[in-house]
């Protein structure tokens, strides 16, 4: 049944908005849509992702720590990519790692890979059919 309903758009919150920007443009291949005070947005209008800078006091504290793969948390994002071998060396070469143990499998006929963002974010990226 199609009822018009999806996903608008996915947000992220960043420590370092720069940063996480710069990696998801290099990782998703996405353009700026939008840059506001504390925020910008990647990608086209439906599917988009939006990065969003977190409290001042709460990205400080966060900055003194080492980043942490977050394993623990309730949502997965899952994105896009055209190219699943690209996206995962773009990972790498943007401050991002394979998530602990991941592997590459196939499911719903797209190429999936978990992967942890500069952030400590853990994302599954899925390769276009």
């Amino acid at each position: 049944m199609t009822t018009g309903a999806g996903v608008a758009e996915v947000v992220i919150y960043a420590v370092d908005l720069a940063r996480l920007r710069d990696f998801y443009r290099a990782v998703l291949g996405l353009d700026v849509q939008e840059v506001g005070e504390g925020f910008v947005t990647l990608g086209p209008p439906d599917g988009a992702l939006s990065i969003v800078a977190m409290p001042a006091g709460i990205a400080a504290e966060l900055a003194r720590r080492p980043v942490v793969p977050i394993t623990d948390a309730a949502i997965k994002p899952v994105l896009l990519v055209a190219s699943l071998d690209v996206a995962l060396d773009a990972v790498g070469a943007h401050g991002g790692q394979p998530a602990e143990g991941a592997t590459t499998w196939t499911y719903l006929g797209r190429r999936r890979q978990d992967v942890v963002d500069p952030d400590g974010n853990v994302v599954q990226l899925a390769e276009r059919a």
